[in-house]
């Protein structure tokens, strides 16, 4: 596969990660998060695969569309693939709106033939300086 469409392909399973969260689908988040998934959240906390599924299923949190900036891709073999990027959530928590701004890290690796997630990190953004 050329470079440009497995970096496409790439993409679009990480965007399709946060639709699924969106959802609260366990399963589609379940068959593309591998058994050995980690995880650092943005608050710091690690998770793993059981922790993930978790918050998916968790309906107190709301989302709505993300704003995502840049994507940056980094091929590291025909089977691993680096994405990051800037991305602002907003939604609400028990009702309550909330906003956040942070840097998203995910490690695809391809399994079977199909790629997995087999590592998040949500890093929070420095407060916006004048």
């Amino acid at each position: 596969m050329e470079e440009a469409a497995l970096k496409a392909e790439v993409i679009a399973q990480e965007f399709a990660t946060f639709d699924h969260l969106r959802a609260h689908d366990v399963e589609a988040a379940r068959a593309e998060t591998s058994e050995d998934f980690a995880a650092i959240f943005v608050d710091g906390t690690r998770g793993d695969l059981q922790g993930w599924l978790d918050f998916v299923a968790n309906t107190d949190y709301a989302f709505d569309e993300p704003v995502r900036g840049e994507v940056e891709v980094k091929v590291i073999s025909s089977e691993a693939v680096l994405v990051f990027y800037p991305m602002q959530t907003f939604g609400k928590i028990n009702d309550e709106p909330f906003t956040n701004r942070k840097y998203l890290s995910s490690l695809w690796q391809k399994r079977d033939g199909l790629w997995i997630n087999t590592f998040l990190q949500a890093s929070p953004m420095a407060a916006k300086t004048e």
